[in-house]
């Protein structure tokens, strides 16, 4: 099979899966926002502050405290994740639509509910530091 045919294979795929309601579409786009903001906000928020620092608290216990140091670069983890999770999420929304479309909801819906648990970690990592 050509390289061709397997990318006309999968925009069919998701074409079916966005033009078949709006749920998928909203979904979709909030979490492709809650990841812009993920990585817009230590960007904006973040550069300024740790000029100069080599390490930045990157967790807090109620316990113990701020128990996790780490360069600045690791702040990115998070949008990283949330990057790869819609991804193989949405690959697997797609594959699943098809045949098992309550499964491609759960996928869709689980994507944008741990990119929301995400962005809400950013900004708690981010009011560590500011």
């Amino acid at each position: 099979m050509s390289i061709r045919t397997r990318l006309t294979m999968v925009r069919n795929m998701y074409d079916g899966l966005f033009a078949s309601s709006r749920f998928y579409r909203w979904t979709t786009f909030f979490s492709l926002f809650l990841l812009g903001g993920m990585i817009f906000l230590p960007i904006s928020r973040l550069m300024p502050v740790i000029q100069g620092n080599a390490f930045i608290p990157l967790h807090y216990n109620i316990f113990f405290g701020v128990d996790r140091f780490g360069p600045w670069e690791e702040i990115f983890i998070i949008p990283i994740v949330g990057a790869c999770l819609l991804v193989v999420n949405l690959i697997f929304g797609g594959l699943f639509f098809a045949h098992e479309r309550i499964l491609a909801s759960f996928f869709v819906v689980a994507t944008f509910l741990a990119e929301m648990i995400l962005f809400v970690s950013m900004i708690f990592v981010i009011l560590l530091n500011v």
